[in-house]
């Protein structure tokens, strides 16, 4: 039987699960060699077995395997998108040791290669992603998928709307129709014996929800990225006008010569400055598509500026990965919270 498109249905979340991997598997590369140069690169095992890590990746990557093949919903395939991701990282770091014939771990073309993987990944996935739009087909399997919160009954409100969502995208569709009526019939879970965490969780959402809509927070996030891009476009400004070399903290050595490495950082560098003036712009005029490029411009820290920090400056590279990865997590949540403000204002219309 030939496999065509029709039949390969998406995930409505995949997005946010290809980002899972792929920033996990940025990040336990660059931990995985912070650890080994701040140990002196210890081995595992004694003179005649060297147990590499490339092993715990491949370890790593069958058990992300596993628990998609054995447990069902969303929850399980973010847990393994994250393992597989760290799975994936640490065997990838070993790579020069499988192309050179001496097993050399430091061969330096391989950061190269590792590169150029990462940057194919990316290409793929967002093919994947973005290539046609979500179809009635995809959005009533993902409705009937989220029917395993009700299951559990732990349906809150926020996937109670994404489920009505997903249904009326695939009106029409056979078994729509039914699948609305019995969307329309379910209650919301509200836990009765809510814990201490549960109440101060619920309390901490309510804050942060009001202040994500607040003047003062959109004047916070215009004043961060806007210094961010200066300082971006300022010391590149520097490598070009004044060709100075080593200054700490931002741009690479440049007084001998450039090098991919370097080459690398300068690009990422300009890619992420791009995106953070695209996002300055569109912030009065259209504030979810800003925040959407404020995010491009921090997974290109991610992905790639950090990637190439990490080869000139260990910890600083670590310490820019989990400023990078708190930026994140805050931009997801206000684009979340941007996009429940639009549906919201949608429904009212």
């Amino acid at each position: 039987m030939s496999m065509n498109s029709s039949r390969l249905v998406r995930n409505v979340h995949l997005g946010d699960l290809l980002e899972s991997f792929l920033i996990s598997s940025i990040s336990s590369i660059l931990i995985i060699r912070f650890f080994l140069a701040i140990t002196g690169y210890p081995q595992l095992g004694n003179g005649s077995f060297h147990i590499a890590h490339m092993l715990w990746g491949g370890f790593l990557l069958m058990i992300a395997l596993v628990l998609v093949l054995s447990f069902l919903g969303n929850r399980m395939l973010k847990f393994a998108s994250i393992i597989g991701g760290i799975g994936f990282g640490t065997f990838i770091d070993e790579l020069g040791k499988f192309i050179t014939r001496d097993n050399n771990y430091f061969f330096e073309p391989t950061l190269a290669l590792v590169y150029l993987i990462f940057l194919i990944l990316i290409f793929i996935f967002k093919y994947i992603e973005d290539h046609r739009p979500l179809n009635k087909k995809e959005y009533l399997m993902n409705a009937f998928q989220l029917f395993e919160e009700v299951i559990h009954q732990d349906l809150d409100k926020s996937e109670k709307r994404k489920l009505m969502q997903y249904v009326r995208q695939a009106k029409n569709y056979p078994f729509s129709e039914e699948l609305e009526k019995l969307a329309n019939k379910i209650e919301v879970t509200e836990m009765k014996d809510k814990t201490f965490f549960n109440k101060v969780h619920s309390m901490f959402i309510d804050v942060v929800e009001s202040f994500v809509e607040s003047v003062l927070f959109r004047k916070i996030v215009i004043i961060f990225f806007s210094l961010q891009g200066i300082i971006l476009l300022a010391n590149l400004l520097l490598i070009s006008i004044f060709e100075v070399g080593n200054i700490p903290l931002f741009i690479p050595d440049l007084s001998d010569k450039i090098t991919f490495i370097s080459y690398g950082e300068i690009f990422s560098i300009i890619l992420s400055s791009v995106f953070t003036v695209i996002g300055i712009i569109l912030f009065r005029f259209d504030r979810l598509r800003s925040y959407e490029m404020f995010k491009y411009s921090v997974m290109v820290s991610i992905l790639l500026t950090q990637f190439f920090v990490f080869y000139r400056e260990q910890l600083q590279a670590l310490t820019g990965l989990l400023i990078s990865l708190i930026v994140l997590s805050v931009l997801n949540f206000i684009i979340d919270q941007e996009k429940k403000h639009l549906g919201k204002i949608s429904r009212r219309i």
